[in-house]
């Protein structure tokens, strides 16, 4: 399954010129690509899902780690530490940011259990790979500004 926190993002590197969302969406019939915009009706999918086991691809529209999503990426963090029986998978062009990004969702996970005192509440339990990588269909390229 698929599950887009936002769309739309911006280039960032050459592996960008691949990028399905980017070359699927420039007519701008659908949305903006260059804007990154919180999704509404999809934001809280993950919580629907009560199957074990199910993989999440997280954010095929947008980069998870874009600066546009920091306003709501621990709110996305927090779907993801409320569904330990799914596995999400989370491509970034931006490993630069997961750090800080993590930081931010730990250091309220840290604040939430010194209010609740329910160290399991929080069981974060998570393998991450940083990579760089970016899917893409490589059959048409996207040319920065055409339309």
């Amino acid at each position: 399954m698929t599950w887009n926190i936002a769309r739309g993002c911006s280039i960032v590197s050459e592996g960008c010129a691949f990028c399905y969302m980017m070359r699927d969406s420039l007519d701008g019939t659908r949305y903006n690509p260059t804007e990154v915009t919180k999704t509404k009706t999809v934001f809280n999918l993950p919580l629907t899902i009560k199957e074990p086991g199910r993989r999440v691809f997280t954010s095929s529209l947008t980069d998870f780690f874009h600066e546009d999503c920091d306003s709501f990426r621990l709110e996305a963090f927090d779907i993801i530490r409320r569904c330990p029986h799914l596995t999400f998978q989370i491509l970034t062009k931006r490993p630069e940011r997961i750090i800080e990004a993590l930081g931010d969702a730990m250091a309220k996970a840290d604040e939430r259990f010194a209010q609740t005192r329910d160290k399991n509440d929080w069981g974060w339990s998570t393998s991450t790979t940083a990579t760089t990588g970016c899917l893409s269909t490589p059959k048409r390229p996207v040319r920065r500004g055409s339309r």
